[in-house]
């Protein structure tokens, strides 16, 4: 599944706007119901968070799914336990310094 998980990751950089708030709804659902696929390997939990922090500052839609998605990761990393969220710690600056760039638009939710 990692090569396809990964190959998944990439369309959220689609040029349809449409097809990159879908992505960013999975990623959302993903981050919320089936996190393991996430925290599965080094490169999974890069990639994923290295695309969500690429296209965070996007259209509302995209920004307000991405932004619950952080929140989704957080929590479910927690939840899990095995370290997932020690694992979290090398991205939470670059995370949170997104987060409170965006926190204050007037579009998000």
């Amino acid at each position: 599944i990692g090569s396809d998980f990964l190959g998944f990751l990439e369309l959220i950089g689609d040029p349809v706007p449409k097809v990159r708030q879908t992505v960013a709804f999975v990623f959302y659902k993903i981050s919320e119901f089936v996190p393991h696929l996430i925290f599965a390997n080094d490169i999974n939990l890069k990639t994923f968070i290295d695309k969500c922090l690429q296209h965070c500052d996007e259209h509302q839609c995209i920004t307000t799914l991405i932004v619950g998605t952080f929140k989704h990761l957080f929590i479910n990393a927690n939840k899990i336990g095995d370290g997932c969220i020690q694992i979290l710690n090398p991205y939470f600056n670059s995370i949170f310094e997104r987060l409170i760039g965006i926190m204050y638009r007037e579009d998000i939710h």
